[in-house]
């Protein structure tokens, strides 16, 4: 019986926690539930589980080569890495399909990320939920959960990833990989732009507020908005001038936005992606 009910199980996932093995075993066979540990690993020493890291295993298909798992994206990973992991930045951009570039980096938001994975479908990182959010508890704002035939996912809203890739642009890419991911948001069906203010103003971040206004006004156009849609964002810009990428203000020339108080490359401001 408990084979049977371990089997659909495996069956019907592609990557899963120990406590989520325990909670399906409490359910469907509460006589084994207690020595949960030790199932897996008999089905490891059988090589029909591997261990992906501590507390997180991925089934491995009858006939797999040397006992090793199927493939596993980059998001299923990322989703399981903690408790609470977020899908977020350019990981959320790709999950709703407005990412331009295929990274072999996933990344996952929060409270506590655990030390990078590496495997074959590339590396896993997580970095920590925004400071604004962890102060009031809050570090599920504008998140939501995926239900797959594999995994339940939780990532960052297209709203809330908008935001999030201008306050930490580094774990988006370049520029242009912003510019295209605003561009494309215009392209999804039922994006709220009151809710990407509403979100860049709850970070309470001066530069963030701006640079988040500067690119919805870049992409105007596709997004669809009326002149002055984004006049709420404008009071709380910064009130000094601050360069959009502060390592590179020395290299080539630059706008001045003085809507937003910002000094940005010329090439941004020219959309030089759209000839690429």
């Amino acid at each position: 019986m408990s084979h049977a009910v371990c089997e659909r199980y495996f069956q019907s996932k592609r990557v899963f926690t120990s406590v989520e093995f325990k909670a399906h075993l409490a359910e469907h066979a509460p006589e084994r539930q207690h020595r949960y540990a030790s199932i897996l690993h008999y089905y490891r020493t059988q090589r029909r589980l591997c261990r992906i890291k501590k507390g997180l295993y991925a089934p491995v298909s009858e006939g797999a080569a040397h006992g090793k798992e199927q493939a596993v994206t980059g998001f299923l990973l990322a989703g399981k890495m903690t408790p609470d992991a977020t899908l977020a930045y350019h990981t959320a951009l790709e999950f709703h399909g407005c990412g331009y570039s295929v990274w072999n980096l996933s990344v996952y938001a929060s409270r506590r990320p655990v030390k990078p994975l590496s495997r074959r479908t590339g590396r896993v990182k997580g970095v920590v939920f925004p400071k604004a959010l962890r102060d009031r508890g809050a570090e599920f704002e504008e998140t939501e959960l995926c239900v797959g035939s594999h995994q339940t996912l939780r990532v960052t809203t297209l709203e809330r990833t908008l935001v999030d890739i201008v306050d930490r642009p580094w774990l988006c890419g370049e520029w242009d990989e912003v510019g295209r991911g605003y561009a494309a948001a215009g392209w999804w069906n039922g994006l709220d732009v009151e809710r990407v203010m509403a979100y860049a103003l709850s970070l309470q971040n001066a530069f963030t507020i701006a640079k988040t206004g500067f690119f919805l006004d870049l992409c105007r156009q596709e997004l669809g908005l009326a002149a002055g849609a984004t006049e709420p964002l404008r009071p709380h810009a910064p009130r000094q001038p601050r360069y959009l990428d502060w390592r590179r203000r020395q290299r080539g020339p630059v706008a001045r936005i003085s809507k937003w108080n910002l000094i940005v490359p010329a090439w941004v401001q020219e959309r030089a992606w759209n000839n690429a």
